[in-house]
């Protein structure tokens, strides 16, 4: 009998303290891992010493209970841990769950909650840790929070909030419940958009535009900023109708320092404008050609400059085709439409139409059936119930591909011969007026 009193006393003992120890490393495999070798061995010595087994089953059961209920307190506490964390981001936001992610940055809904007095939803896009020393990209983040504090218009998502908690930074947003035009803009079925909704959109859009372009500080003058990658993920669209423009990461004040290289461009080449994709400096011009191509491609129904690589879009940017969006429309479509689309998509930047407010206007003016206002906000909403709306439209910028061809691209590097800008050559077309 003194064998067996050796290992209830003894080596049990000091097996069940091996088991807590392993509770400690909050670790689930380890606790596993501890847990089973300490058993095995319990069983071996039991059995060499010959003990009988009724000596030494509460003690060895005692053993692996306590290793359960560590286990279980680990799994509580790390819970807790983990629920403490998340209400306690910088503060004052309740986290929800992770709406997007992309390869430098992540989107989550939250709720702001400060002191518990009241609560609002808002988007938190948070730089991943990984990514948290990246001067160049913290710049960018940084430069969207400060234009956010400056801008405040229906038409653009809003910034509440910067800061950095933890080992990273984050901005809270404007929260926008629905899809982005990229999603509204795919294939349905062979059918296009109703034109009073593309031209509805569009007006917003040019709304959102004008009031960034035409900006003024405290003193009255004039800010000059530019978006510099306007395309269908950066507008974002509400459930209840709402258009927004979002992403300022890579907006600038006109004469203002540059944080892009030279000889990289930001944003999608084939929202592009030529003479950006030739060297020049950025301007209002681009964000104009820009808002020309979405107005094409909602109207006609398809992309506008198509490539198998970067090379072949920006060649098409610079030298392709541009048949007015009417074409191959049944829908009938204003010349006046028309006219607009190609005076926005003018290659030369001298040609083409000087300002947002200049579309902003002319598409209010329209009347009859594929006038944008008031019908134009009614078809969107039933056109967005009709998607799959339980993906939250994101603030752009979680994603960083530039390879996707609907989503948000890292700077580009293009090299293209020299030309000298050419202006459109519309395509007559039998069912529209030629401008």
């Amino acid at each position: 009998m003194e064998a067996p009193h050796w290992v209830l006393n003894s080596v049990l003992p000091f097996l069940a303290v091996m088991v807590f120890l392993s509770t400690l490393s909050l670790d689930y495999r380890v606790i596993a891992l501890t847990m089973t070798s300490a058993a095995i061995g319990a069983l071996i010595i039991i059995r060499r010493v010959g003990a009988a087994w009724v000596e030494v089953e509460d003690p060895v059961f005692a053993m692996v209970a306590a290793g359960a209920l560590g286990a279980f307190v680990v799994s509580r506490v790390k819970s807790l841990v983990e629920e403490s964390r998340r209400k306690d981001f910088a503060g004052k936001y309740i986290l929800g769950e992770r709406i997007g992610s992309g390869g430098m940055a992540e989107v989550f809904s939250a709720t702001y909650s400060p002191e518990g007095s009241f609560e609002r939803r808002v988007a938190v896009k948070r730089v991943l840790p990984a990514h948290a020393s990246n001067e160049d990209f913290i710049k960018l983040f940084r430069r969207e929070a400060e234009l956010g504090a400056l801008l405040a218009h229906p038409n653009l998502v809003q910034i509440f909030d910067f800061g950095r908690h933890l080992d990273s930074w984050f901005l809270a947003m404007e929260f926008i419940e629905g899809v982005t035009l990229a999603e509204v803009m795919k294939p349905r079925r062979g059918q296009r958009l109703p034109l009073n909704v593309c031209l509805y959109i569009i007006a917003e859009v040019a709304e959102g535009l004008s009031y960034l372009h035409e900006k003024r500080s405290g003193d009255g003058s004039h800010v000059g900023l530019l978006h510099r990658d306007l395309n269908p993920p950066n507008v974002l669209l509400s459930k209840t109708g709402e258009v927004k423009v979002s992403d300022f990461g890579v907006t600038r004040w006109t004469g203002g320092a540059e944080l892009t290289q030279l000889g990289t461009l930001r944003g999608k080449i084939a929202y592009t404008a030529p003479e950006h994709l030739q060297g020049a400096q950025p301007s209002l011009a681009g964000d104009i050609f820009a808002l020309g191509v979405m107005l094409h491609e909602l109207i006609a129904g398809a992309r506008l400059f198509r490539g198998s690589n970067e090379g072949e879009v920006a060649a098409a940017v610079l030298h392709g085709r541009i048949e007015l969006p009417s074409s191959g429309r049944e829908e009938m479509v204003p010349p006046e439409v028309d006219r607009l689309v190609m005076g926005l998509l003018d290659r030369d930047p001298t040609r083409r139409i000087a300002s947002a407010r200049v579309v902003a206007n002319t598409l209010r003016s329209l009347t009859g059936p594929s006038a944008p206002y008031p019908s134009g906000r009614e078809g969107l909403v039933a056109i967005i119930a009709t998607l799959d709306t339980h993906a939250t439209a994101l603030p752009s910028g979680a994603s960083t591909s530039n390879t996707s061809e609907h989503g948000e691209t890292a700077p580009m590097k293009i090299q293209t011969q020299s030309t000298a800008p050419a202006h459109v050559e519309p395509v007559a077309d039998s069912s529209s007026s030629s401008p």
